[in-house]
């Protein structure tokens, strides 16, 4: 089976979506060696305005 990628830039409507993936693999990766504070502060870190 063939499946076509698209791949394009990045745009500012995408910025929800990437946090979202940031923080759920901080959380579920991350989350197991790391106190639950410092993991929300990373996720805090990671705003929509500095993804953009």
């Amino acid at each position: 089976m063939k499946e076509k990628l698209l791949i394009r830039l990045f745009a500012d409507s995408d910025a929800e979506a990437v946090q979202n993936i940031i923080h759920r693999g901080l959380r579920e990766i991350n989350g197991n060696d790391y106190p639950a504070e410092l993991i929300e502060a990373y996720c805090a870190y990671f705003t929509l305005e500095k993804i953009k």
